[in-house]
């Protein structure tokens, strides 16, 4: 969302240009006041929150809400709308085996395809089984980067977890089995 009004040249989306240009994190006024606008503008047609491997999927800084301010933020927009979160997945992964995706990541830069050192090693080791050029790591796929979202993690997005355990929404899911036992998982916790 933020991309997206920062493409439209909102106001909201110029604020949040100017904090990601400086390299400082979008604060909470401003996307929250970026999810209001697409809540209102119909643009948002669901609210799930997707807590599991925002590591993985290389999507750290973009989930929503992250802290507690913005998902009390989040329920008080759905309110005045007569709208409410009803369910939450919390994808359940151990930090240690988050280390062990991320940091044995491979990309293929100009096509992102992406392999894994042992989860899904490319034929040749270090080549791109298409092209056979070069695989790369991800600058910010290093272990002090990832100790660090680890951390934020903990400290600001897990206690999220809490104001929606307390609403009773919350589904657990087991993130260490195969991705096909996860999207079952997820589906169940919908029906």
């Amino acid at each position: 969302m933020l991309r997206t009004a920062i493409a439209q040249d909102t106001s909201q989306g110029k604020k949040a240009k100017e904090l990601m240009n400086a390299g400082k994190l979008v604060d909470d006024n401003v996307v929250n006041a970026v999810v209001r606008f697409f809540l209102k503008k119909k643009l948002l047609l669901f609210a799930v929150m997707l807590f599991f491997c925002f590591f993985f999927f290389n999507c750290d800084k973009d989930g929503y809400p992250r802290t507690t301010s913005q998902a009390r933020a989040l329920d008080e927009t759905l309110k005045k709308q007569k709208r409410a979160i009803t369910h939450v997945v919390e994808i359940d992964v151990p930090d240690k085996e988050l280390k062990e995706r991320v940091l044995g990541r491979l990309v293929h830069k100009s096509s992102g395809r992406t392999y894994h050192v042992h989860f899904n090693p490319p034929r040749v080791s270090g080549k791109d089984d298409v092209t056979g050029e070069p695989l790369e790591t991800r600058p910010d796929d290093n272990e002090t980067t990832l100790n660090k979202r680890l951390e934020e993690f903990h400290q600001q997005t897990k206690p999220v977890l809490a104001h929606y355990r307390s609403q009773h929404v919350v589904k657990h899911i087991n993130g260490s089995c195969p991705s096909a036992k996860v999207w079952e998982q997820i589906f169940d916790a919908f029906h």
